[in-house]
């Protein structure tokens, strides 16, 4: 079915447009036929509505669709315009009148995914979150196709930890992992999601799980740091030190990864200002790795930032000593003296 976009000035606008202009409503027609024929949110929609919404004919496109969906005999043909009448006002911010129409395409609709989504989110924004869960569990209970059921589900688990029913969520989070076995992408997406809604617990226990079973050794390594973070935010930082110098044995001494581990490590530490107990660490962990060139560093730069600039220089002259082909160490010294103004003693070292 052809659609005249806003019909009254159709006719005699049409003769006054420019060929470009003619060419833009031409194809602002084709996406919203494209749009009627499959309703979702994507390009076809954001084309529709842009065009409309510069042309000033919104409101009548949305009249014309609404008449459409009324008088149609067919229950697939007027629910699919209920659900683009809904969509344009969704994008209008007309929540409560895209909540009426979305209602309508789902009751023609029944085996539609996306009409019992878009309803959820609509009655989501309107702040009626236990009729939009229900809406999405609709959508799921639909068996919809992957990648909508990824989406869905991920939005719905978050609704259900958000209102406080961490038992529903757990059982959209099981379902999600067993509908995308060995995905670490799903895996991480699912603890990224139980983080950011205060699963602490829920979200170290899978990234542990991944940083055990993860198919890329650097993703294995990534997941460690991020488990051992959510340790020492949880108060469990004993461990998540243990944690973090098991996996500084596994990596190359100057690459990011090692020197990520080691900023996590002072992180554990310096999360409350504990300089001093950060200081006493590094003085430990030196007398069982004295090679650690770089760890000598960071106990001097430690010490200087706690004003002990005499203990500090001894480090940077030690960590000198032991790596004297290392830039490193002696440009460390010279930012020290710097900013001590000891502008001769730099000078020297340079």
């Amino acid at each position: 079915m052809s659609l005249v976009f806003a019909g009254k000035q159709h006719v005699s606008c049409a003769q006054t447009l420019s060929a470009d202009e003619e060419r833009e409503r031409l194809t602002a027609e084709r996406f919203l036929q494209v749009l009627i024929r499959r309703p979702s949110q994507g390009t076809a929609l954001e084309r529709v509505f842009g065009y409309h919404i510069g042309a000033g004919d919104i409101s009548d496109v949305i009249a014309d669709l609404s008449a459409k969906a009324d008088i149609a005999t067919d229950d697939d043909e007027s629910g699919r315009h209920w659900m683009v009448v809904g969509l344009l006002q969704l994008q209008r911010s007309e929540d409560a009148a895209a909540i009426d129409a979305l209602k309508k395409a789902e009751n023609r609709l029944p085996r539609n995914t996306l009409a019992a989504y878009y309803l959820g989110q609509a009655l989501l924004l309107v702040g009626s979150t236990d009729e939009a869960s229900a809406a999405m569990q609709r959508a799921i209970d639909l068996k919809p196709p992957k990648q909508d059921y990824l989406k869905i589900s991920a939005q719905l688990g978050r609704l259900y930890q958000r209102a406080g029913k961490p038992d529903a969520a757990l059982g959209i989070w099981t379902k999600l992992e067993e509908s995308f076995p060995g995905d670490d992408g799903v895996r991480q997406r699912i603890a990224r999601a139980m983080l950011e809604e205060g699963d602490h617990q829920g979200a170290l226990k899978r990234f542990d799980a991944l940083a055990k079973d993860a198919r890329s050794p650097n993703d294995r390594i990534v997941f460690a740091l991020r488990a051992a973070d959510l340790r020492a935010q949880n108060g469990n930082k004993k461990q998540a030190i243990v944690d973090l110098e098991s996996l500084l044995a596994k990596l190359r001494p100057g690459s990011y990864l090692h020197d990520e581990a080691r900023r996590r490590i002072e992180s554990a530490f310096l999360v409350s200002g504990d300089y001093a107990g950060l200081s006493k660490y590094y003085e430990a962990w030196i007398e069982g790795h004295p090679d650690d060139v770089g760890a000598v560093v960071r106990l001097a730069r430690t010490l200087s930032i706690q004003g002990r600039g005499p203990e500090a220089l001894k480090w940077f002259e030690t960590a000198i000593q032991r790596a004297p082909n290392d830039d490193a160490p002696r440009i460390a010294l010279i930012n020290a003296y710097i900013a001590q103004e000891k502008f001769s003693d730099a000078a020297k070292q340079y």
